[in-house]
């Protein structure tokens, strides 16, 4: 954040609210102590996910052919990749250059929520070598959309919206039931069904 052309009052209104920061947590009544928080972005704040935003704004990839889609605390590359005897897998190079950046910022990759995925569809080529430590698997979720190995099979993604969509349409005939007006219906189709089959 130092190194961005930020009002002066305002960069030291952000490292104010980043330092010396103290939580606590309660459950049903039973509150814990204070502990000092001294990594990361403050949960549930308005600022939190720019600042988080921000901090992750430097992070490059190795190769320019390889974009880097940042969303929330989320990172996808997705790298083109070419099998062969004399070709390079930028794969490894590309997990490898996430890590030093991840660690030269203080911030520990979760390797149970990291995984690869080979978009292949009918190809009868080879499959590269997995990533040491990262899971291969068939179907990824990206922002709430199932993705396939196979690019042109969209079953799984089909088949959780009609699920939600179906558990949410019991909702309205409950609702329907207990005498909810029409208006009262449509306002709950809206918010709960449409959204997500769009």
């Amino acid at each position: 954040m130092v190194s961005y052309d930020i009002n002066p009052y305002i960069k030291n209104w952000i490292i104010s609210f980043l330092c010396d920061r103290r939580q606590r947590v309660v459950v049903d009544g039973v509150v814990t102590t204070f502990l000092n928080v001294n990594r990361g972005v403050p949960r549930g704040t308005v600022l939190g996910p720019l600042l988080f935003s921000i901090m992750v704004n430097d992070i490059k990839p190795v190769s320019p052919q390889t974009p880097l889609i940042k969303y929330a605390d989320d990172i996808t590359a997705s790298v083109h990749v070419t099998t062969g005897p004399n070709l390079k897998d930028l794969s490894h190079y590309e997990v490898e250059n996430i890590k030093r950046w991840a660690d030269k910022n203080l911030m520990t990759l979760n390797m149970k929520k990291t995984f690869e995925m080979v978009v292949k569809g009918k190809t009868t080529m080879p499959l590269p070598e997995p990533v040491d430590g990262i899971t291969r698997k068939s179907e990824l979720k990206l922002l709430a959309v199932t993705v396939n190995e196979d690019p042109c099979n969209w079953d799984v993604q089909f088949e959780n919206m009609l699920s939600k969509a179906t558990s949410r349409l019991y909702i309205l005939r409950v609702c329907k039931y207990y005498g909810f007006s029409l208006q009262e219906l449509t306002l709950l189709f809206d918010s709960l069904i449409r959204h997500r089959v769009k």
